[in-house]
């Protein structure tokens, strides 16, 4: 009953759908050199800065920022942006992706680089080492050592995310949903494939849109933001979903092959309904805090179903009741995908929503 005021805001905007997944990104220079899981592409972003009317030099927050796709999307039109996530893979893969290169500087390191003859050396044991082929892993750990070794950490971290983006390709890993599981298959020899990934990246810097957008990135949590009062024009994001990706464990084999080990931290999203929300709460009420009066946000969320209770949550309607409570006014909920909530893999019962929340920090009263 008490969210029945919610469902009236729901509109359709089936056209944004594709929108809310990662596959426009994979033919995009720059956008696919890091495929993230539940990703969102680049042309909602653009879709909603022109939506909320942001102009080149403001500044938009992502705390979410994932893969990065808000922060380089927002540069590319000249708008400054601000990114926080509390997984290192997130924030190594933003830092890469909106870094600013010289080709020519990269080019003389890869030649530097594929020029040092192998050196084998102690193979990592433990379970992830059965996703690799023993000389695949030891390839994998001499190019790692040999990029450690470069002075600048900007270049460093170019080598690193080609390096980790090559490995996986080579790699036996195949993940299914949070679940990595092993199919042994024929393998390239991984030298040429990571050259080749270089090269490849190198010549996406010389084609892509560079932009004048200034970016920020650093490993925070969106709970806790480190940012003043009302200091952003607006938010695009999307947080994990509720009963979906625990985004620790699907990329805990890419933070493995870096040498990070696994974390055992607590994601918004991994753990139970009841602590979700009240994350979710949280952060839903620091990003109006750092929202300027008249700030807008875009949070794009997604109903779950809990087969076992048969039972469906609808995130979209509980969050947008949330940030009513903290002081957003939320004009409309845009509905972009839904799907079938199947039990037992076949049985309907009910529909999935795929979700954009539009919320708005109310201006000052003069």
């Amino acid at each position: 009953m008490e969210l029945r005021k919610y469902q009236a805001l729901l509109r359709d905007q089936p056209s944004w759908g594709e929108l809310a997944t990662f596959v426009p990104n994979k033919r995009l220079p720059v956008y696919n050199w890091f495929y993230y899981k539940e990703g969102f592409a680049r042309d909602l972003v653009w879709q909603l800065l022109d939506l909320f009317r942001v102009a080149p030099g403001e500044k938009v927050l992502d705390p979410f920022c994932g893969s990065g796709t808000t922060l380089l999307a927002c540069k590319q039109r000249g708008v400054n942006a601000v990114g926080v996530d509390s997984l290192g893979m997130a924030v190594l893969a933003s830092i890469v992706k909106t870094a600013d290169y010289q080709p020519g500087e990269l080019r003389e390191q890869a030649e530097e680089l594929f020029r040092q003859p192998f050196r084998a050396g102690p193979v990592p044991k433990g379970e992830h080492a059965r996703f690799f082929a023993k000389p695949l892993l030891q390839d994998i750990i001499f190019f790692r050592e040999e990029v450690e070794e470069i002075a600048d950490p900007q270049v460093k971290g170019f080598f690193l995310l080609g390096l980790i983006t090559a490995g996986i390709q080579c790699s036996y890993a195949w993940k299914d949903g949070t679940m990595l599981k092993v199919r042994k298959h024929p393998v390239p020899p991984f030298r040429k494939f990571y050259q080749r990934r270089v090269k490849d990246m190198i010549k996406d810097m010389e084609t892509a849109p560079a932009g004048a957008g200034k970016i920020m990135v650093g490993r925070g949590d969106a709970r806790t933001l480190e940012f003043a009062d009302n200091s952003f024009a607006a938010a695009i994001t999307s947080p994990p979903y509720l009963n979906q990706v625990d985004y620790g464990r699907v990329y805990r084999l890419e933070e493995w092959m870096l040498g990070w080990g696994v974390e055992g931290q607590q994601y918004v999203g991994a753990s139970a309904e009841q602590d979700y929300f009240q994350d979710m709460g949280r952060a839903l009420q620091e990003m109006h805090r750092v929202l300027r009066p008249g700030g807008r946000a875009a949070v794009v969320v997604a109903s779950s179903y809990f087969p076992q209770e048969d039972r469906i949550v609808e995130s979209d309607l509980l969050l947008a009741r949330a940030a009513e409570g903290i002081g957003f006014h939320v004009p409309e909920i845009l509905v972009l995908n839904k799907r079938f909530a199947l039990q037992h893999r076949s049985i309907q019962r009910g529909v999935l929503r795929e979700s954009l929340l539009i919320l708005e920090k109310p201006r000052e009263r003069s």
